[in-house]
């Protein structure tokens, strides 16, 4: 009877051993699935973050090819009332001298 027991126990023990071995491999299939997984997500945040980051910038350079042609529309506005105001500032000038001269 006492050889049964220790056969048992000992069958029990290796059993014991196997459990625990199929879950330290079941374990290390799982982390290495989680790490898997993980780096794909990693790899997609990155690919989300760069499509932001450009989207950023070509909303960032849009704003300012706006912004540069307002600056020249102005830039041409300004330089057309001065010619306007030196051309009329010239017919006055025109216009008085004859008006008044001698000759």
């Amino acid at each position: 009877m006492s050889h049964d027991f220790r056969l048992t126990s000992v069958s029990h023990v290796f059993l014991q051993v196997d459990v625990r071995k199929k879950h330290m491999e079941d374990a290390v299939v799982h982390r290495k699935r989680s790490s898997r997984i993980a780096v794909k997500e990693s790899v997609r945040e990155a690919e989300r973050a760069e499509a932001q980051r450009k989207a950023d910038e070509e909303k960032e350079m849009e704003r300012h090819k706006r912004w540069e042609a307002r600056a020249r529309k102005e830039e041409e506005q300004r330089i057309r009332r001065e010619t306007l105001r030196s051309l009329r500032l010239r017919e006055r000038g025109r216009g008085g001298s004859e008006r008044y001269s001698t000759v």
